[in-house]
């Protein structure tokens, strides 16, 4: 049942597939098709989410090897994603985590109701923002994952690309708000958010993104000042606020004990992504296997010091470091 590729989903279903609108009361979609990472939208069957968690967790279970738990990456693609984009996403950061890398885990989609669009940003934006029901769903499905009733132990991660990091954020807080403080309940393993379009000073102690660092053991988020994408989110949509996954933290020493940045400048270059075919700065952190590597290691919970290729920026106190 590993051989097989799982979607969740909040698009409202349009004939055969699924649109450009989010579920008005947070419905969700749980798809399945044969093969790992499979990206024809015509392979994939709808199930009851009974049936998609009983296939999950045995595809889980028959990789848990005893002495340690099963992994899952929960993949939330940004903006400008039709459905069979998010399809094409998921399966380029699983095959490319899997064959460059060496993840052993399994990688679920979720996508949200992105127009597949250029100029579709703030309508994408609104319906990030009204994703955030559908949202709490998938948290409480995530908690089944990671505390099923058979012995089987998931460490969840959760991966979120530029937009995926305001449906992200918004979700949590939304979630947040709705189970109260988690003071002792980690949802997430660990939380990589990569060229994240959110504000550069989201993940400060007390921030708009807190609850991100509240539900996760650890934090990391990947920046490139390479990412013209963002440069141009900054200038054009943002009214010059700067954005985490171009600029970085606004401060480092205002950041939580648990988050984690990693300057990709280095690596996450326009050279780069011609070289690994990326498609620009912006993706680029589907393909290029230094940061790929990084992501495995992050996500199998090497100490952030330990993780091979980085250097502490100086004066970060252990939560910044150089890639590459």
């Amino acid at each position: 049942m590993a051989d097989r590729t799982y979607v969740i989903t909040n698009r409202v279903r349009k004939g055969k597939s699924y649109g450009e609108d989010p579920e008005p009361r947070g419905d969700l979609h749980f798809l399945v098709a044969p093969g790992r990472y499979a990206k024809n939208p015509g392979k994939f069957q709808e199930v009851p989410m009974s049936q998609f968690q009983t296939q999950l967790m045995a595809a889980l279970g028959a990789m848990a090897d005893g002495e340690k738990p099963a992994q899952a990456a929960i993949y939330i693609h940004g903006y400008n994603n039709d459905f069979e984009d998010a399809l094409e996403e998921l399966h380029e950061i699983g095959t490319n985590l899997a064959r460059r890398a060496g993840y052993e885990g399994l990688v679920i989609g979720f996508t949200w109701p992105s127009e597949g669009k250029t100029l579709a940003y703030l309508e994408d934006r609104d319906d990030a923002r009204e994703s955030v029901t559908g949202f709490v769903h998938l948290m409480h499905l995530i908690k089944r994952i990671r505390m099923p009733a058979e012995k089987c132990f998931v460490d969840v991660s959760m991966l979120a690309h530029s937009m995926g990091n305001y449906v992200l954020r918004e979700g949590l807080n939304y979630f947040w708000k709705h189970v109260g403080y988690p003071w002792d309940d980690i949802y997430f393993t660990q939380t990589l958010m990569f060229a994240a379009d959110i504000a550069y000073d989201s993940l400060k102690s007390g921030g708009g993104g807190q609850a991100i660092s509240s539900f996760s053991h650890r934090v990391t988020f990947y920046y490139s000042n390479h990412d013209d994408v963002l440069g141009l989110s900054t200038g054009a949509k943002h009214f010059g606020s700067r954005r985490l996954g171009r600029s970085g933290p606004q401060s480092y020493e205002e950041l939580p004990e648990n988050v984690v940045g990693v300057d990709c400048s280095n690596v996450a270059t326009p050279e780069n992504a011609t070289k690994f075919k990326a498609g620009g700065v912006h993706p680029c952190y589907r393909f290029i296997p230094d940061i790929l590597k990084d992501f495995v290691a992050t996500m199998s919970g090497v100490d952030r010091a330990a993780i091979p290729n980085r250097s502490e920026i100086p004066g970060s106190a252990r939560k910044g470091y150089l890639l590459g």
